[in-house]
């Protein structure tokens, strides 16, 4: 997937700080998960539902 830039709301941004998410697991997401689901519709802008994991040293995410 080819994008420019990233950005979060409000929502995911807390969602990310209480799962302790950093924005480059994120990045690694997108650039290697499976769009598994795609909402064109989605307002302002489409929206989608990638699936894709992260290794860590104690465990996947």
């Amino acid at each position: 997937m080819n994008y420019k830039k990233l950005y979060f709301n409000g929502h995911a941004t807390i969602q990310m700080f209480k799962r302790n998410i950093l924005v480059e697991e994120i990045e690694i997401v997108i650039a290697n998960g499976a769009i598994i689901k795609d909402y064109p519709e989605d307002k302002p802008y489409p929206s989608f539902l990638i699936l894709g994991f992260i290794k860590t040293d104690q465990f996947i995410l």
